[in-house]
C-alpha cells in the first residue's frame, strides 16, 4: 500500500514527536567538577561522586488578562491596527520629569560632542561630505533639544 507524500510526511512528524516526548521528560543530573568548577548537565547518572538529580517541575504558563474587545477588533471585525492609550501603562508625573531631564542631559552631551567633532573637522580641512554630515547631526540635535524646552 502506497502512502501519499503528504500523509507520509505527517506520519513521520507524528512518529518524531512520539519519540521525542519521552526524552523531554527524562531525569536530569547536575555535576560540578570540584577542580575546575565546571558545571555539567546530563540525562544519565555520572559515575563521579557529587552528581545530584535535578527535580524539575513544570511551571504553569503565566496567565494574561484577556484583551478588551474594543482594543482587539475594529467595528468591522478586522484586527485593530493600533492599540488605544488605555492599553499602555502610565508613568507618574515625577518619574516623567526625571526621564525628561535625563533625555535633555543626554542630548546636550551628544550636541557638545557633535559640535566639537564639527569644529575639529573644519579645522582639519575634512572632506566636504563629512562636514555636511556633521552639520546635519548638529542641527538635528539642536532641534531635538529645542523640542524639550
Amino acid at each position: 500500500m502506497a502512502v501519499s507524500r503528504g500523509k507520509g510526511r505527517r506520519l513521520g512528524c507524528l512518529l518524531l514527536a512520539a519519540v521525542a516526548t519521552p526524552a523531554a521528560q527524562a531525569t536530569l543530573f547536575k555535576y560540578v567538577d570540584p577542580a575546575t568548577r565546571v558545571v555539567s548537565y546530563t540525562n544519565f547518572r555520572p559515575p563521579m561522586a557529587g552528581a545530584r538529580e535535578l527535580v524539575l517541575r513544570p511551571q504553569p504558563a503565566p496567565r494574561r488578562a484577556a484583551p478588551s474587545p474594543a482594543a482587539g477588533k475594529a467595528q468591522d471585525g478586522a484586527p485593530s491596527p493600533m492599540l488605544g492609550m488605555a492599553d499602555f501603562p502610565r508613568t507618574g508625573v515625577e518619574r516623567q520629569r526625571e526621564l525628561d531631564a535625563d533625555r535633555k542631559h543626554i542630548i546636550s552631551t551628544e550636541l557638545q560632542a557633535a559640535e566639537a567633532e564639527l569644529a575639529r573637522l573644519l579645522a582639519g580641512r575634512a572632506p566636504p561630505e563629512r562636514v555636511t554630515r556633521h552639520r546635519g547631526d548638529v542641527a538635528a540635535l539642536r532641534r531635538e533639544l529645542a523640542r524639550l524646552q
